[in-house]
């Protein structure tokens, strides 16, 4: 008996090893035997390994009967093979690891000179397979490998198995779409959103995840801040990336730890797609007043990531930019290259913490994170791609009125949403901005109270001193020493010119624009530059919007008294 592989090989079962073989053996044109076994009875492919035939030959017939065998095996873009085992992805890349897949699936004859010779081929060998174009050509390249649906190239649905555009693989069933966001809705329902546009930026970010193998280095970090602790924040990182496998990162002000851990994760789980930064706090590293890292900066804004082992064990991953980072904090003290390249997302809870738990519980039946969350996963997994299955249909308009530095991936995100109905989309991005950067948010408090004549700097780092803002403005500057306060004050502010910050009292945001300015002032002396914080329109709030430091202004209680305040003000 025999049949017919893919690759044209002809297959027959082979007989019980040894070396006094007995049964009829026939040769195919490629150098290859096949031996029969026992009738009626399917054994593995033989494959003789001619020694005379050379490497580079046996390479590829191998490669050739292998990827005719119809098994989960692809070629990894970092060398080696990716196989696919009780649905979970493993590399395959020293000659240890592929000599057990050879056993269990080919029966292999080393012939020289025209005699049997071993059963194995060499650890040499095989590791040079491993990495020869010969033999991996013959295997369809994976470039990722997902367990959760993504979208394509051409904005479609991965589909289950090998995705040829992508060269992606999605080990998951097929997702079937549902019209209405019903569950997504009932979940914003019971959080307490600071503003309308942390509850649309939130659905952003869901919307976001699936979209992680579009553009590269052009993806926000996403940012989960809270008024107080017990908010939510880890459920809400828990809707945004779904099933989605993540890496845990611990935060340090050293960048190899951070990377350390990454690589050894990657190592464990290729199929990686969120990196989260769990509860960062400004002393998680027992040091430093901001959360900064030129690694996690690069990280976002890169196309391509390259991460290495300190140890220098493993060889370093290069793969594509296809991760959403996430990262929630208590703490909104991020460096200003962070936030600039952040989607906010803030959450502001009020009231006791038992009774807020009790009416989330009312509301949905059951524990949020625990309960309800893993019940409703394919729901709202089914809701997001119903979402972007219409925004297909309806031509895939972008939204270009959302400002962000990141561009295209505002249009699409925002052209998504916009189809769903959900408004505000980024529209806390300069709010978040000023008030999580302790410096621009200084600058506010500074603009409140620099009244409106222009000023000297070292009028205004007088006015610092008195503040209480000397650490964050006049950073290395002795406090006593004014011609070193008005010098930083300068410089400083020098960088600010023409940049808006805004100051926030119990009822209205105050905007306040910088401006520089030098000419003979009072027309004496020579010409020399003075600061004004000019005010802009201002805006009126709610109680529960504010964020930051709120400010204390008195309104006049008579026209006089009202003149004096201007005075004093000034």
């Amino acid at each position: 008996m025999s049949h017919t592989l893919k690759n044209g090989f002809t297959h027959r079962p082979a007989a019980k090893r040894n070396h006094q073989r007995t049964s009829t053996t026939s040769t195919g044109k490629n150098g290859t035997k096949r031996v029969e076994g026992v009738e009626g009875k399917r054994g593995k492919p033989e494959y003789h390994w001619q020694m005379e035939a050379g490497l580079d030959k046996n390479f590829s017939r191998l490669g050739k009967l292998l990827a005719g065998l119809g098994l989960p095996l692809y070629r990894h873009p970092d060398g080696g093979l990716l196989f696919v085992e009780d649905n979970r992805p493993r590399r395959i890349t020293t000659a240890k690891e592929l000599a057990p897949l050879l056993i269990d699936h080919v029966r292999i004859a080393v012939i020289k000179n025209g005699k049997y010779h071993a059963d194995r081929v060499g650890e040499p060998s095989l590791h040079s397979m491993l990495h020869s174009r010969s033999f991996l050509a013959h295997f369809p390249v994976v470039d990722d490998v997902v367990t959760t649906p993504v979208v394509l190239g051409d904005h479609t649905q991965a589909r289950p198995g090998y995705n040829a555009n992508g060269k992606i693989l999605y080990l998951g069933p097929a997702i079937a779409t549902r019209k209405s966001h019903t569950a997504i809705d009932q979940f914003l329902s019971i959080m307490d959103w600071q503003t309308e546009a942390d509850r649309t930026n939130a659905v952003g970010a869901l919307v976001t995840v699936p979209f992680r193998h579009h553009f590269a280095g052009g993806k926000p970090l996403v940012l989960v801040t809270a008024t107080k602790s017990h908010a939510g924040k880890g459920t809400l990182i828990d809707f945004i990336r779904g099933k989605t496998a993540k890496a845990e990162v611990t935060y340090e002000d050293k960048d190899w730890p951070m990377q350390r851990a990454l690589h050894e994760q990657f190592l464990q789980k290729p199929e990686i797609g969120v990196i989260n930064f769990d509860n960062v706090r400004t002393d998680s590293s027992g040091r430093g007043k901001i959360i900064r890292t030129g690694f996690l900066e690069s990280f976002i804004t890169s196309d391509e990531v390259v991460l290495t082992s300190a140890a220098g064990r493993n060889k370093p991953i290069r793969t594509a930019n296809k991760f959403v980072v996430l990262l929630n904090t208590n703490e909104g003290a991020l460096s200003i290259d962070l936030l600039n390249r952040s989607l906010p997302i803030r959450l502001n809870p009020t009231g006791d913490l038992t009774e807020r738990i009790a009416t989330a519980k009312a509301k949905l039946g059951g524990d949020v994170k625990h309960e309800w969350l893993p019940a409703h996963r394919d729901q709202i997994e089914a809701e997001l791609w119903g979402m972007i299955e219409r925004w297909v249909k309806e031509g895939k308009p972008l939204d270009k009125a959302v400002k962000h530095p990141m561009g295209p991936w505002a249009a699409t995100i925002g052209g998504i949403l916009r189809i769903a109905g959900f408004k505000d989309f980024l529209a806390n991005y300069s709010a978040t901005r000023a008030v999580a950067d302790p410096i621009r948010e200084a600058l506010g408090i500074l603009a409140f109270h620099a009244g409106k004549k222009p000023k000297r700097a070292g009028e205004l780092a007088k006015l610092v001193v008195m503040q209480g803002l000397a650490k964050l403005l006049l950073v290395g500057a002795d406090p006593a020493n004014e011609a070193a306060c008005e010098r930083a004050m300068g410089v400083l502010l020098s960088r600010y010119v023409g940049e808006t910050f805004t100051a926030t009292t119990a009822k209205q945001k105050i905007p306040y624009r910088l401006k520089k300015e030098s000419k003979r002032w009072e027309q004496k002396g020579f010409p020399y530059f003075r600061y004004t914080f000019e005010e802009g329109v201002r805006v009126g709030i709610k109680d529960g919007e504010q964020a930051g430091v709120v400010l204390e202004e008195k309104a006049p209680a008579s026209p006089e008294s009202a003149r004096t305040s201007e005075e004093d003000h000034e």
